[in-house]
């Protein structure tokens, strides 16, 4: 087995602005990516269980599905909140 092929592979997307996998950009690449593809799925299952339970109006679903999110990906609602946003500020201003 060839092991320097796989760390030349990790270098080479790193320099190319590619994360390997193991680097901590990438797996906050991947929770943000998680969260944006499972909350409107948790929404949804926290408005049918009100509209079920007939729950009233004033309580607020956005904190409970935060709570979700966050926890399907193993960190606190605030933590995952800081890195969607340091994502999105790589995203519009990389150089930064």
């Amino acid at each position: 087995m060839d092991t320097g092929t796989n760390t030349e592979e990790a270098k080479g997307r790193e320099l190319a602005g590619k994360p390997s996998e193991d680097s901590a950009q990438g797996k906050t690449r991947e929770k943000v990516a998680i969260k944006k593809a499972i909350e409107p799925d948790i929404k949804q299952q926290i408005k049918e269980k009100k509209d079920k339970l007939a729950a009233d109006s004033s309580s607020d679903s956005l904190g409970e599905t935060r709570e979700r999110v966050a926890e399907f990906v193993d960190i606190s609602h605030d933590t995952l909140s800081k890195l969607e946003e340091r994502v999105l500020q790589f995203i519009y201003h990389p150089m930064l």
